[in-house]
């Protein structure tokens, strides 16, 4: 009894080293973003993205699930996919001054507390977890990493105006963030379509092997993700007005 309490004990601290796994992610995508290694940095936030998908579903396997755990994972989440990917896209313009960027990361810094803070809340008020409220931060982070990554496979293929474009993306994201529209889940996703996440994953290890642009795969169905709040939105609406119209 004695030795099993202990593998209990210890089980139930497995969740806490994945998200603690998630801040030294986080902390060393800053460190490279500084460095000026946005690439290194946008693939230590894809990490914290694994390591953040992980660390909920080893809760429920040990069963621990604490509030304590809630909170870190907050904490966590603030650095990795807050401060990281807006120092990110800052890094990217180098010493030269870019008053956007910097605006842009500001406000992708705010978006990404107000988010979290909302969430911390749904979550004491609800039971369920299929989906969001407003883009979550763990996906608004993990899009501008891949695109990121996206932006410097085409700037090596000739095409440099990603960088450009970048700052935009995080006011963009910003909005999603901090806005009511539904996302689902990808959990939620994968159980209704697995079919295409299969398809999804053989097409990103084709384009890999034979093309060598996983990157490009990668920004385009994180944008895919992004875009699918507004999208649903609009067909929610018009489905409505056609609903409407015929009654």
């Amino acid at each position: 009894m004695e030795k099993e309490g202990m593998q209990s004990a210890v089980g139930r601290q497995i969740p806490l080293l994945a998200t603690l796994g998630n801040v030294v992610a986080g902390s060393l995508a800053l460190v490279l973003a500084l460095d000026d290694r946005p690439d290194l940095a946008a693939i230590a936030i894809i990490a914290a993205v694994l390591l953040d998908s992980v660390d909920g579903v080893l809760a429920r396997m040990f069963n621990s699930c604490t509030e304590f755990g809630g909170e870190l994972d907050s904490l966590a989440d603030m650095v990795s996919f807050g401060a990281a990917p807006a120092l990110l896209v800052v890094s990217l313009h180098g010493a030269e001054p870019n008053p956007l960027s910097r605006i842009a990361a500001v406000c992708f810094v705010l978006a990404a507390a107000w988010r979290l803070a909302r969430f911390n809340v749904y979550r004491i008020f609800s039971s369920g977890h299929e989906g969001f409220v407003g883009l979550p931060s763990t996906g608004a982070g993990a899009c501008v990493a891949a695109v990121v990554l996206m932006q410097g496979f085409m700037a090596d293929h000739g095409f440099e105006a990603g960088a450009v474009l970048m700052p935009w993306l995080l006011l963009v994201l910003s909005l999603l963030m901090v806005s009511a529209l539904p996302y689902p889940h990808v959990v939620t996703l994968i159980t209704k379509w697995p079919g295409a996440f299969v398809l999804a994953g053989l097409l990103t290890l084709w384009v890999a092997a034979t093309h060598g642009a996983y990157e490009v795969v990668f920004g385009l169905l994180s944008l895919c993700y992004v875009a699918s709040g507004p999208v649903a939105a609009l067909g929610a609406k018009v489905k409505a007005l056609r609903e409407a119209r015929s009654s």
